[in-house]
């Protein structure tokens, strides 16, 4: 793990783990603050439960680990025409402000709504399920974060060097 300063681009603190943990990060902040180093904002890869334990500071997703975990839901290549318009849609965060980032996907979500909700019965269970369960997942991680993602300025990701 690492944290760096944005401003002067250096490494302040690091610590190698085999999986990250929030206790980590949060022993990571408490560093930086026992320290002296004021802490204007977070930058993360959206580790669940990440965002409330920092809620005290402003903490945003990196725009390098949305768009992967929306990737992850969809793959690099979806055959279905609401899917590839998703994956579209989550490679613009990098070239859009919030406003109009959120009226493309609310405009998004207008058309494909119903597909979305779209519920298959198992014959052998009776169980109902959604039809497309990863698009959905995609979508709803995308609304999740609208207020965690970095817009516009795009941010290097310091595990992979991306944008």
């Amino acid at each position: 793990m690492v944290i760096k300063d944005s401003f002067r681009n250096k490494i302040l603190w690091h610590k190698f783990v085999r999986t990250e943990t929030i206790a980590d990060y949060l022993k990571g902040v408490e560093f930086l603050r026992s320290h002296g180093f004021i802490i204007h904002d977070i930058v993360c890869d959206g580790l669940r439960g990440l965002f409330q334990s920092l809620r005290q500071y402003k903490v945003q997703i990196c725009q390098f680990h949305q768009i992967m975990i929306i990737r992850h839901y969809l793959t690099k290549k979806p055959d279905m025409k609401a899917t590839q318009e998703l994956l579209a849609i989550s490679k613009m965060i990098t070239h859009t402000d919030k406003e109009g980032f959120i009226r493309i996907l609310e405009k998004w979500h207008e058309q494909w709504s119903n597909f979305i909700k779209e519920r298959t019965i198992d014959r052998k269970s009776g169980k109902s399920t959604y039809t497309y369960p990863r698009l959905r997942s995609a979508y709803l991680s995308l609304k999740r974060n609208l207020k965690c993602i970095s817009y516009r300025i795009p941010l290097r990701c310091r595990k992979t060097g991306s944008y």
